[in-house]
């Protein structure tokens, strides 16, 4: 958890924030809309428009070698709908 981060920060500083995390295996990002979107799409693409339609409660998985990226790969993508059927 960090406080470097908040609501509507742009994408690449939220990116250089997690860069002192480097070698860490795993990174979970949580956040609110459209700040999570640019950040995944940042890191999917040389731009912040979205690629993925994001919604509220949505959850994705994107790889990556290095920060900062931007040629992150989504390995996957749930709806909010999708994670309800999981959690039954």
């Amino acid at each position: 958890e960090t406080e470097k981060v908040k609501a509507m920060t742009p994408p690449e500083e939220t990116i250089k924030a997690l860069t002192e995390y480097a070698g860490t295996k795993s990174i979970l990002i949580a956040g609110h809309l459209p700040s999570v979107a640019e950040v995944a799409s940042f890191l999917l693409t040389e731009g912040s428009k979205a690629l993925v339609e994001f919604e509220m409660g949505g959850c994705c998985r994107i790889d990556v070698e290095d920060l900062p990226t931007h040629s992150g790969h989504l390995r996957w993508y749930l709806t909010p709908e999708q994670l309800n059927l999981i959690a039954g």
